[in-house]
């Protein structure tokens, strides 16, 4: 029983730089690595809430946006419309509330920045 538990906590502990993160999330969009299994990965598969549903792992819109969620508020954002890939490291771990701040970073800074022209 302990060696399953040990398995399970080294899956979840993963430590990746946003640069990282952003490098793997950028190969998803690009389609780059396994292409047959990002579309699976990424096919919508359960309701989740309205206009989302959960895929394998992911949290994908009807939009074709995809987000992958950390414990913390670590966010993932795939948004293959804007060719775009955001990734949000934060640390309020298992606190109530985690989406609020990503949700913030993506809609109020990232996309409004695109929405005015002043992304560079």
């Amino acid at each position: 029983m302990e060696l399953a538990r040990d398995r399970c906590r080294y899956v979840l502990e993963r430590h990746l730089t946003p640069r990282g993160l952003a490098r793997i999330g950028q190969a998803l969009l690009n389609r780059e690595i396994a292409p047959g299994w990002i579309g699976e990965m990424l096919r919508p598969r359960v309701p989740a809430w309205e206009g989302v549903s959960y895929g394998h792992l992911w949290y994908v819109g009807e939009d074709g946006r995809a987000t992958a969620m950390g414990n913390g508020g670590q966010r993932l954002f795939l948004l293959p419309d804007l060719d775009l890939v955001v990734v949000v490291p934060a640390g309020a771990y298992d606190e109530a509330g985690q989406d609020t701040a990503p949700r913030a970073v993506l809609e109020d800074v990232v996309l409004a920045a695109i929405t005015r022209g002043d992304a560079r």
